[in-house]
């Protein structure tokens, strides 16, 4: 028997499970233990068991896993500050942050999450609007081009007409030249 292993168990590590971790592995240790004829509460009772043998190196770190398990730590929590950003004009928020900082209203740590999340929605609002104005660029750009092509368009027109080339299929419609009559007048 390996010391470092004396129930001889293959110790796989989650690279060789598919990279499986946490609660994605349960299934396959229930699959397991349902093969092995064994139940959620046979493998239970004996890392108790093992937690308690005092022979067993491993004893120490199972009994503080199952503890652990038993009673898992509070997850910290940030206070709530009492600060009131409404009615307050969004260019001066971090200011009334930093003053609520000073003041002890809000603790700094909490404070400087909130000018973070300032920050990004300040640097979020300046993108959207410098984007908006491209966007207007683009299309007032667009728009002159277009009005270019259309005046293009109608300029070889007038000249097909007065040298007397018929447009082709996908040209732009022939005006009439100047000093020329129509057929219905």
């Amino acid at each position: 028997m390996d010391s470092k292993n004396p129930h001889n168990f293959e110790v796989l590590p989650p690279k060789s499970l598919g990279g499986r971790r946490g609660p994605q592995i349960k299934p396959l240790i229930k699959e397991a233990l349902r093969r092995a004829g064994r139940g959620e509460h046979a493998l239970l009772d004996e890392a108790v068991a093992r937690a308690f043998d005092l022979e067993d190196k491993a004893s120490g770190p199972i009994l503080l896993a199952l503890l652990a398990r038993m009673y898992p730590e509070d997850k910290a929590t940030l206070p709530v500050p009492d600060i009131d950003l409404s009615g307050v004009p969004s260019h001066l928020w971090a200011r009334t942050v930093t003053e609520a900082i000073v003041s002890g209203q809000c603790a700094p740590d909490v404070g400087e999450r909130i000018l973070a999340s300032i920050k990004a929605w300040v640097e979020i609002e300046s993108t959207s609007g410098e984007l908006a104005e491209t966007i207007l660029a683009m299309k007032a750009r667009i728009d002159e081009i277009e009005r270019q092509n259309a005046a293009r368009a109608g300029e070889c027109s007038a000249e097909a007409d007065i040298i007397g080339v018929e447009p082709g299929p996908g040209d732009a419609p022939a005006t009439e030249a100047p000093g020329q009559a129509s057929d219905g007048a």
